[in-house]
Formats: structure tokens, sequence, C-alpha cells
């Protein structure tokens, strides 16, 4: 599992590190996404002209370009994760292995407006490799625009949604929200 989390601008120091301390070991890979400049020993990627809030859907856009051109397919799964978000990744392994990461999918909590079918709130969500391979096809369509929009995790639910690719329910048997 590979996890990207890019975050507000100011808060790197404290944020980051404390990902780091805590459930960001847990995970194979982890890469911060950042518009302001990094410690070296925390592992990121600088770019700094996307520093603030109203690039946050060309932030994951080249996020998850960068995810297909610029890593090996070593990953079955890519957690996208807010820099103030808590994960136990035990739990989400668990939660992962009942499904097959050879096949497209999206899970997050779901919101169920503004997108026909819902979409994944962006604090965190997970899409499997095919998922983030066909975010990247249909990214290039008109139907994804590449204008600066704060609203990311709306434009990631209307680009896979244009591609068939709908959130998943994530809830528990007992109905919970995870």
């Amino acid at each position: 599992m590979r996890t990207a989390a890019p975050g507000p601008k100011g808060k790197y120091g404290v944020h980051a590190r404390t990902v780091l301390e805590t459930w960001a070991k847990r995970c194979d890979d982890f890469i911060f996404f950042t518009d302001s400049p990094m410690s070296p020993d925390i592992p990121h990627i600088y770019w700094k002209e996307l520093s603030s809030r109203d690039h946050s859907w060309e932030k994951i856009r080249r996020i998850f370009r960068h995810v297909v051109d610029g890593i090996e397919e070593e990953y079955d799964w890519y957690l996208r994760a807010d820099d103030d978000a808590y994960v136990i990744v035990e739990n989400l392994r668990e939660f992962l292995s009942k499904y097959s990461s050879k096949e497209p999918h999206y899970f997050g909590y779901r919101w169920n407006f503004f997108v026909p079918h819902g979409y994944a709130d962006g604090g965190v969500y997970i899409l499997s490799r095919p998922a983030v391979e066909i975010f990247n096809r249909v990214m290039k369509s008109p139907v994804c625009p590449e204008h600066h929009r704060a609203e990311e995790d709306q434009e990631m639910g209307r680009c896979l949604a244009a591609a068939g690719i709908h959130p998943e329910d994530t809830r528990d048997e007992n109905g919970s929200d995870r």
C-alpha cells in the first residue's frame, strides 16, 4: 500500500512528523506531496507553484499521474490521506483483503450529493491500481477538466464516475461507517 498525503501550508512540521511517527510507518511506502519546503528526512515531493487550497484538484491530478508514471507497479492499493488524518492501517488491510486489487475499486466515506453516485470524502480515500490507471486515462478527457478547484474530492468522484467507477459501500456489518 502506497500512501500520499497532501495538506495545508504551514502545518507540515508538526503534522508530517506525527503521521510518520504513528500510522505511516505501518504502510509499505509513504510520501507527502507538499506546497511547503520540508525537512530532507521526510519523504516528499515539493510543488511550490501549487501553494493554496484552490489548487487541490491539480495537486491530486499530479499525485496520481506521478503514481502511474513515476512508480513501478509494486503497489496494489493507493491511500490518499490528509496530513491531519489518522488511519488504523491494520484495519484497513483487513478490509481491503476482501477485495481484489486487480479490479478497479474506490473506497472512502461516501457523500451522496453533487455527484450522481456520490463521491468519497477527500480526507481519506483508497484506490486500487486499476482505478488509478483508469483515472489517469479519463483525466485527459473533457469530462475531467484541468481547472484549479478546491473540491478535489468531488472532481475525483466525477472523473471516476465517467469511467464507471463509483465509491463502494464501506460500512461494517452493523451499518456503521468505518
